[in-house]
């Protein structure tokens, strides 16, 4: 267990690649409800996520459209066999950096003046959100195999995609 968290923790720092986790559906499940109750955490915190239905349903759509978007990348670049492993190491980053910023969210949602008078608390969300997209385009990169610009065009586009398709359907 311990060489699986070193892996995803290495994954995070761009010193190891998503073939270098064991190819497991109990570990992507797991990395995947961790995900999930993260993303519910996080959600539940905001002020229309004192709904736990909404925060409930956020959170699954979050999840899904992670490994739903890579899944749509490998399919496209015929690459589908790479799913499980590249899965893993996207939902085990998403899972470090979704539960490194819960007690900054925690802060944050506890006592709204901090907002104010510690604007460094959201500088720090926007520094793990950039780097969890460097992260995701790492990881498309080493699977696809494709130019680092071509990554982040994609990484951009599954962003900007899964964005307005939440928004749409939760507004």
């Amino acid at each position: 267990m311990y060489s699986l968290v070193q892996t995803l923790l290495k994954i995070c720092v761009f010193r190891a690649k998503p073939h270098d986790l064991p190819p497991s559906h109990r570990l992507l499940t797991i990395l995947a409800i961790v995900t999930f109750i993260g993303y519910y955490t996080g959600n539940s915190l905001l002020p229309k996520g004192s709904d736990p239905t909404h925060a409930i349903w956020i959170a699954l759509s979050q999840t899904v459209s992670l490994g739903g978007g890579l899944w749509m990348v490998l399919i496209f670049y015929r690459k589908k066999p790479r799913w499980l492993q590249s899965a893993t190491a996207l939902y085990g980053a998403s899972a470090i950096t979704t539960w490194v910023a819960l007690p900054i969210l925690l802060s944050i949602a506890g006592d709204q003046q901090s907002l104010q008078e510690f604007p460094m608390l959201i500088w720090l969300l926007t520094a793990l959100r950039i780097w969890f997209f460097a992260i995701s385009i790492f990881i498309l990169k080493e699977t696809i195999e494709v130019s680092t610009g071509v990554a982040i065009i994609i990484s951009i586009a599954l962003q900007l995609f899964f964005a307005v398709l939440l928004a749409w359907v939760f507004t």
